[in-house]
């Protein structure tokens, strides 16, 4: 991979109810260098919120979970808080994950190396289907997409693209054989979590 430029931090919650999202939830903590804050109810399973934090840069960031997760305790509008916290993890990608944050609808793909599995052949698949995602027109609605290895286990990539609702996300799969041959390639190697979250953004 190309040298690391940015940073983002994800935690994903299991909330009791889904509501509005207050700005207090969804900005936890104000800190210099951050470039992007939000949060999002998952569509696929609407009691999972998630809190996004994208960084300029890794050293922009001490590593601190129960400090970054402590805003968004129930005293919002939406019950969130350590306890019911599925995962708190930190991705280093070579390509700004600006731009998918900040499309209508994020795709946050959570891959896991299978047991035996090659690292280097996951890195490589995973930056070939980014070649064939990024091939996708604007106009088809394609916001971007970008990958990148989680610090914290380093079994695990994230890839994040933007679309600009999910039929847009179910045309270009059904129109891609290219990429559903990467993807069946991945499946061999790795464990796909896959979800698609509508992201509001705090104003920093």
């Amino acid at each position: 991979m190309a040298a690391v430029l940015h940073c983002a931090e994800i935690a994903k919650f299991v909330v009791d109810r889904a509501g509005p999202i207050s700005p207090s939830t969804r900005n936890p903590i104000r800190s210099w260098g951050r470039r992007r804050s939000c949060s999002g109810i998952e569509v696929q399973e609407s009691q999972h919120l998630y809190l996004v934090n994208a960084w300029e840069a890794p050293e922009n960031h001490t590593i601190a979970p129960a400090s970054n997760v402590e805003g968004a305790r129930g005293e919002h509008s939406v019950d969130a808080s350590a306890s019911n916290l599925e995962y708190h993890i930190h991705v280093h990608f070579s390509e700004e994950p600006y731009t998918a944050l900040s499309a209508p609808l994020t795709e946050i793909v959570l891959w896991t190396l299978k047991e035996g599995s090659p690292r280097a052949k996951v890195e490589e698949l995973l930056t070939d289907l980014m070649t064939v995602v990024n091939g996708i027109p604007t106009s088809a609605g394609m916001h971007k997409a970008g990958w990148g290895p989680v610090l914290e286990n380093e079994k695990q990539f994230v890839v994040l693209i933007g679309w600009e609702n999910m039929e847009a996300f179910q045309t270009a799969v059904k129109n891609s054989p290219e990429g559903r041959a990467i993807l069946d390639q991945l499946d061999q190697h790795t464990d796909r979590l896959l979800r698609h979250v509508i992201l509001e953004h705090d104003d920093l």
